[in-house]
């Protein structure tokens, strides 16, 4: 057994302690779940790599590096699920519509090292200086589709953190610095592993020498965030957090309820108002001028009257969705009640606000009902 075989050995005890400790401190929740998926992921790479350093002969290698293959393909899926249950303190972050298509990623990665003589980082193996090293080529897609599955991933994550501004509760938010350097130290492993030998050959996979800084985070982690103290106080600390949660996400209900219309899920009269306040602000501070467009679709109650209340209902929610569509990215749109909407935007030049008008009546020109109410639009 060479260095390398004891370093990953080492890892493989270390993240096997780390996976069982957590699960049993955390609970079963999908948070637990994902980050104890995400330990395993490793167990499975290091545990195969002891063995992958110190095989005598390629086909023995080739067998061990073949089952480290699901570790390191499914290691930055976990890794995106865990964060972005982390980041959705309030219900609002569409986790499965993320995760649900971006494990087409390693399932295909994963079918490939079965099906083929390949593996997204190795079409062969060499052996040098005492340690098998990968052979590859940059014309491989497998290759590709892997260097790109890793920046969609932690990309994916920072695009969230960064665009929409948002940042995890202060308990769940403990866990972050473990899973952001776990994204950082795996991209890094992209390079070293994948990108490296394709330039200095002989050049031995080293990836699992980064693998104890994340350990060594995980670990403070853990401590800090109270995984390793008393069953009891464990006990006490989960409930705590589930109840935080779950008032958050009332609150969160509660404010939807006061503020969104129930049908349409636009913001109702009692948001618009505060938006028009904030409209009138900017345009005495800083002389922004603003458009008021009033629309109201005439001929609604003959609808409601002759195919009932649920076509007109769906009759509402055509005209908001198409609103949506076409309203400007800084416009504000709301539902005042029955069939009248009210759309804010920044005012230009009246010929603009005429084109936006214009633009409003073809969006909802298109016949989708047996009749389609005729839609008044008023310009203050």
């Amino acid at each position: 057994m060479n260095l390398l075989s004891l370093v990953s050995f080492f890892d493989f005890i270390g993240f096997s302690f780390f996976a069982v400790n957590l699960y049993k401190a955390g609970g079963r929740t999908y948070k637990t779940k994902m980050a104890v998926l995400l330990d395993l992921s490793v167990v499975l790479w290091t545990f195969a790599y002891t063995f992958f350093y110190s095989a005598g002969t390629s086909a023995d290698a080739w067998f061990w590096h073949l089952v480290s293959v699901p570790g390191w393909c499914c290691l930055p899926y976990f890794f995106l699920c865990s964060f972005l249950r982390i980041l959705d303190t309030d219900g609002t972050v569409n986790v499965r519509r993320i995760c649900l298509p971006a494990a087409a990623f390693p399932l295909v990665l994963m079918s490939a090292g079965i099906f083929f003589h390949q593996t997204p980082v190795a079409s062969g193996l060499i052996r040098a200086s005492g340690f098998w090293s990968y052979r590859n080529s940059a014309t491989s897609v497998l290759f590709w589709l892997f260097i790109g599955s890793a920046v969609f991933y932690i990309g994916t994550i920072f695009f969230l953190l960064v665009h929409t501004g948002r940042r995890p509760d202060q308990g769940t938010g403990k866990l972050v610095p473990f899973i952001i350097l776990f994204g950082t130290v795996f991209l890094c492993a992209v390079l070293l592993d994948a990108v490296l030998p394709l330039f200095i050959s002989g050049f031995p996979p080293v990836a699992v020498l980064l693998l104890p800084v994340t350990l060594w985070s995980g670990w403070k982690t853990a401590v800090g965030y109270g995984f390793f103290t008393s069953t009891e106080q464990n006990k006490i600390q989960i409930s705590l957090r589930e109840s935080r949660e779950k008032y958050r996400k009332l609150a969160y209900d509660y404010y939807r309820l006061a503020n969104y219309d129930a049908l349409t899920n636009l913001p109702n009269r009692r948001l618009f108002f505060k938006e028009l306040d904030l409209f009138r602000m900017k345009a005495a501070d800083c002389g922004q001028r603003f458009a008021v467009f009033y629309l109201d679709l005439n001929g609604f109650k003959e609808i409601n009257d002759r195919y009932g209340h649920e076509t007109g209902d769906e009759v509402l929610t055509a005209t908001a969705d198409r609103l949506l569509k076409c309203r400007g990215r800084k416009d504000f749109l709301a539902r005042m009640g029955g069939d009248e909407f009210v759309l804010l935007t920044v005012a230009a030049v009246p010929r603009k606000l005429e084109k936006k008008r214009g633009r409003l009546n073809l969006c909802l020109q298109r016949r989708s009902f047996p009749v389609l109410p005729r839609i008044l639009l008023g310009l203050p």
